[in-house]
């Protein structure tokens, strides 16, 4: 399936180069870092967003290579020398980025120089996942041993680029993404499992197998194939579309409209970046039955619940009313309730002054 992107947002991928450029696949190589750290290249664009593009060359053999990339700018006369459709060649400086020590870096081309376009008005064809490549659903890496599994500590996921092993993404989830890092994708028809966060990010999965898929659509926690609790890294999230358009505001089980984006790692988590937002084709109500035993006429019997009273404070009656409400229907009234986001005295007031009470 070829794709003709109608938004000026990505930029096809680039099957040609001048004799002295470096590929794609060569940078990206086949393990988490590049083995091109550090010495300027000259490569093709593919994408374009606000700070900065993605590029993509014919692809490799190899299913362990990526053959897209990213390329880092935030200068608005670089970004406007791009446009949908141009086929682009560009020098530039290859970076491994990291946000944190702790997390994973981005391979990508900094300080972009002597950009060429080359041709308009081209096409690109992304990788449909579920179809054409789908994510492993049990183990998350190679380096989670041991009975708890990715749960082990140090957990730091960085540690996989400490050792740095050719990927394996037929196996561990982080490999695969990995794989793919740069890349243009389509994922038919997805599930959400969560609420979108305050970015209006979502968790989600597309029509490939996964595990532990509850009546609902979402993902419970199970055991993996090895007897550790499975990270169910199937998933993965949808990010803030790169139109400038918003997700819609889901519930879990809510069913999206395919998604076409690029394959980014921030912030700890692989994303897909849409081209544009998607639509709501189905959803569920937002309250679930709930699942949870009624307290039990047997007195040795204590029913424990847990509950997120997100920042309450003593002046929002009617949020006391709704946690009442739900800690009665859904909770269904269990014997000791512990809470969490409990304000002082003074509410959201900002200061050193207040008591808990």
């Amino acid at each position: 399936m070829k794709t003709q992107f109608s938004a000026l947002t990505f930029l096809l991928a680039c099957f040609a180069t001048k004799a002295a450029s470096v590929s794609i696949t060569d940078i990206q190589g086949n393990s988490f870092l590049s083995p091109l750290v550090g010495q300027f290249v000259e490569g093709i664009v593919t994408a374009k967003g606000t700070s900065g593009f993605w590029i993509q060359s014919p692809p490799s053999d190899d299913v362990r290579v990526s053959n897209g990339l990213s390329i880092f700018t935030s200068t608005k006369t670089i970004l406007a020398q791009v446009n949908l459709g141009d086929l682009v060649s560009l020098n530039g400086f290859v970076n491994e980025f990291h946000t944190d020590a702790t997390v994973l870096s981005v391979t990508e081309i900094g300080s972009p120089s002597n950009i060429t376009v080359l041709s308009s008005n081209n096409t690109v064809t992304p990788i449909v996942l579920g179809v054409d490549r789908s994510p492993p659903t049990q183990l998350y890496s190679a380096l989670d041993t041991g009975p708890n599994g990715f749960l082990s500590l140090p957990g730091n996921t960085s540690q996989v680029e400490a050792v740095n092993v050719p990927l394996q993404p037929s196996l561990y989830s982080l490999d695969f993404w990995e794989s793919l890092e740069g890349q243009l994708v389509t994922v038919p028809n997805s599930t959400v499992i969560n609420f979108q966060n305050s970015f209006g990010e979502i968790w989600a999965y597309g029509e490939w197998p996964v595990t532990g898929k509850n009546s609902r659509g979402g993902l419970t926690l199970t055991a993996n194939l090895v007897g550790q609790v499975d990270a169910n890294p199937e998933t993965i999230i949808i990010g803030s579309p790169l139109d400038g358009t918003k997700n819609p505001k889901v519930t879990i089980g809510t069913k999206l409209t395919t998604i076409t984006g690029v394959i980014q790692y921030q912030f700890g988590f692989y994303y897909i970046m849409p081209l544009t937002a998607p639509a709501i084709v189905s959803s569920l109500p937002a309250a679930s039955p709930t699942t949870i035993t009624p307290n039990s006429t047997d007195a040795c019997v204590v029913v424990i619940g847990y509950y997120n009273v997100e920042n309450l404070s003593s002046t929002s009656p009617s949020h006391i009313n709704a946690i009442a409400t739900h800690i009665a229907q859904f909770l269904r009234t269990p014997d000791l309730v512990f809470v969490q986001e409990i304000q002082d005295n003074n509410g959201p007031t900002e200061c050193d002054l207040g008591v808990a009470r």
